[in-house]
């Protein structure tokens, strides 16, 4: 018969099944479709946000912690929704505040300290020197020029061979023992 009804104990695909739980949502009242449909247009509105959230030049994720907390937060959030959709079959009603303040705050929150102390122990922490937000590689024009003078230096005397003195001619003095047989 077409149009019957399933059933509440029908759940999508594993990689739908936080949709789901988002869709079946009811915050507001016992009309299940509108809130879950309004809650879906907000997540789908978050998720669009994303690329906008951190805006920084570099493209190494140590040197962007804050997008990786979110990321790691984000696959958290998802991973809790699908965990909790196969533990419910029921609609989902969120009666008191502290069920709304514990699935929306609490456990991102949680998974946000703990990515901050992930990071605390992570070689990300030494490159950016402590700080959290992401910086930019301290390059300037007297270093860079600093660093080129220093090659020329240990290329003009050869130190890399071990020999002394330099090369007037330009081209670097030959060791006859280097030469390939």
């Amino acid at each position: 018969m077409l149009g019957g009804s399933l059933g509440a104990n029908i759940l999508p695909d594993w990689y739908f099944v936080w949709t789901d739980i988002v869709l079946r949502a009811s915050f507001f009242s016992n009309q299940y479709v509108l809130d879950g449909l309004l809650t879906m247009v907000g997540v789908i509105l978050l998720l669009t946000l994303i690329p906008w959230v951190d805006r920084s030049p570099a493209r190494h994720p140590a040197q962007r912690p804050l997008i990786s907390i979110l990321f790691i937060a984000l696959i958290g959030e998802l991973f809790a929704l699908t965990v909790y959709g196969y533990l419910t079959t029921t609609a989902l009603e969120i009666a008191s505040a502290g069920e709304i303040f514990e699935v929306f705050v609490f456990v991102p929150l949680t998974i946000v300290l703990l990515g901050m102390v992930i990071y605390r122990f992570s070689p990300a922490y030494v490159v950016n020197k402590g700080k959290l937000w992401a910086i930019k590689p301290e390059w300037d024009y007297a270093g860079i020029k600093q660093e080129v003078e220093a090659a020329e230096a240990l290329v003009s005397t050869n130190l890399y061979r071990g020999e002394a003195g330099a090369d007037l001619g330009g081209k670097l003095k030959s060791n006859p023992e280097d030469k390939p047989a």
